[in-house]
């Protein structure tokens, strides 16, 4: 359960039915192929890691928690369709406005929200915080189909003093 598994660059699995993840440090790489009819499920207690320009072409059932770009990195990531439950926790970094400086999740059809979103402000550089203005915008998920739900609970840290989020629930972010 503590071990790595990585689907790596150059890998292909095809999914004729579900596969769960059940594992701690479950690892997506750039250029691991999926495809099929069968979705990626991540159970509750499970963790996975998008790496940056990861394409994940199925149904990604997130039920455990999920961190496009890893802990301390900035990442797009790529998903045919993506379903949240309410126990899932997406976690997402904002270092800035450009689209390589905030993680983002690309649904190439329809995505569910639910469950816990953590928004962690953080550095622009070592010991550069950034600081968001008023009416800002980071679409942290799109969707060129629907979207439908929203979080449960949201958590921002790292944001200074004074200033607070607004979440904004849109058709297709």
């Amino acid at each position: 359960n503590n071990s790595f598994l990585v689907f790596e660059t150059g890998s292909a699995t095809t999914l004729n039915g579900n596969l769960r993840l059940l594992n701690n440090n479950v690892i997506i790489d750039a250029g691991a192929a999926f495809g099929g009819t069968g979705a990626l499920v991540v159970p509750d207690g499970s963790n996975m890691v998008g790496e940056a320009n990861a394409d994940i072409d199925v149904l990604l059932n997130m039920q455990g928690g999920f961190r496009p770009g890893n802990s301390e990195g900035i990442a797009r990531v790529d998903v045919k369709d993506y379903q949240n439950s309410s126990t899932s926790k997406l976690f997402v970094e904002i270092t800035g406005t450009a689209l390589n400086a905030f993680d983002r999740l690309v649904v190439g059809g329809d995505a569910i929200v639910d469950g816990f979103l953590s928004i962690d402000v953080d550095e622009v550089s070592p010991g550069v915080p950034f600081v968001p203005a008023l009416g800002q915008t980071f679409n942290i998920i799109t969707t060129s189909g629907i979207r439908s739900g929203a979080f449960d609970t949201v958590d921002v840290s790292g944001m200074p003093a004074g200033l607070a989020f607004h979440i904004n629930y849109l058709a297709n972010a």
